[in-house]
């Protein structure tokens, strides 16, 4: 016959089970947009490049999404709609002088860096060292699609978008924080360092936008 199981050492036992379950889930959905992102980037890209290269009209779109959801039946990302907006998504950043931007704009120095999640340091002879589109394309998988949905229908400024595109990264903002920040015009208010976050927003937004400044 087994010890009686002790209520307070079974709840400590439980609650660290749960958080390590959290953890792991977390961690899942995190690596699962990552993917997800890259893969509408590139489908993106690959109408794209179909369109300038051989002349393909609008109708490709449509044609696409009806053979993708026929191979993959009960998927909803493959939608007309949503085929357009990876073609807006990929246009919107990798065109060459928003390409050239971008970049510029992601390797200011920030403190932390949002593709290796590591602190910046400075290339040794032997790194290597990234091609720009490739700079970008790691760079935008670090927020979720919806998150990107967001940033291109709200804003038009590249270096906005990216400012916003890095703050949510960094400080894991679901998209109704993000909507908050943008109507709260934090990157704005980052420009000049003087801001009402605290009058503008909840306590816990105002904290946010101001350790984002």
């Amino acid at each position: 016959m087994g010890k009686t199981i002790s209520i307070s050492e079974y709840r400590t036992f439980l609650s660290g089970m749960r958080e390590r379950i959290d953890a792991a889930r977390g961690q899942a959905a995190r690596a699962v947009n990552h993917e997800l992102v890259l893969l509408y980037w590139d489908i993106g890209k690959g109408i794209l490049e179909k369109q300038r290269k051989l002349g393909w009209g609008d109708g490709v779109v449509e044609r696409l999404s009806r053979d993708l959801c026929r191979h993959y039946p009960g998927t909803f990302g493959f939608s007309s709609r949503n085929l357009w907006d990876m073609r807006r998504f990929h246009e919107a950043w990798a065109t060459p002088a928003i390409l050239r931007q971008a970049v510029a704009e992601l390797q200011k120095p920030s403190g932390k860096d949002i593709i290796t999640g590591k602190r910046t340091t400075k290339n040794s002879a032997k790194t290597r060292v990234p091609r720009p589109n490739e700079i970008l394309r790691q760079a935008v998988a670090e927020i979720p699609w919806s998150h990107h949905l967001l940033l291109l229908n709200k804003l038009g400024d590249v270096s906005e978008r990216i400012w916003y595109m890095r703050a949510c990264a960094h400080f894991g903002w679901s998209r109704n924080v993000l909507l908050n920040q943008i109507l709260a015009d934090a990157y704005g208010h980052s420009l000049n360092r003087s801001n009402n976050f605290a009058k503008a927003l909840p306590t816990a937004l105002a904290q946010q936008a101001q350790e984002a400044i």
